[in-house]
């Protein structure tokens, strides 16, 4: 809400709308524990622990992430640490593969894909379907015809 007219602005309102929760200097500092946490131990992968390590709620990450850049390009850091952290521990057979998969499609878009073929010489399924059906269907036709 903005001051009424001929008031001075309300402090942190400055430039308009509605004051910001968490300082630059704050998001800054924030920024630098975050890096400074991610290379500290190899398993320091989950942003999840650094928010329980520090005191900081879950949902907040998004804000500073979206409202501080220095902090943005920490999180990109840990995430692509955690993402080829899972990798390698899926591979070397550290973590469970059905664990490295769920968090892989979750947390980076990673999805497994298969494939399935048809066997036998044909490979449209509508022809192996009509080969199946074939005669069968006319003798039905025509019996009820027939009767």
């Amino acid at each position: 809400m903005p001051a009424p007219k001929g008031h001075a602005p309300y402090p942190g309102c400055e430039k308009g709308g509605a004051p910001k929760l968490f300082t630059e200097e704050y998001l800054n500092e924030l920024a630098s524990k975050l890096e400074k946490w991610t290379d500290q131990n190899e398993d320091n992968i989950f942003i999840e622990k650094f928010c329980y390590d520090y005191g900081i709620h879950e949902q907040d990450i998004w804000i500073f992430n979206r409202e501080n850049k220095k902090f943005s390009v920490a999180y990109s850091r840990l995430k692509t640490k955690q993402k080829f952290s899972i990798c390698n521990g899926g591979l070397k057979r550290k973590f469970a593969h059905p664990m490295c998969a769920l968090l892989l499609s979750c947390n980076h878009r990673m999805h497994m894909k298969t494939e399935q073929k048809l066997s036998g010489s044909d490979t449209d399924p509508v022809a192996i379907v009509m080969k199946e059906i074939d005669g069968s269907t006319k003798d039905l036709v025509k019996d009820e015809y027939n009767s």
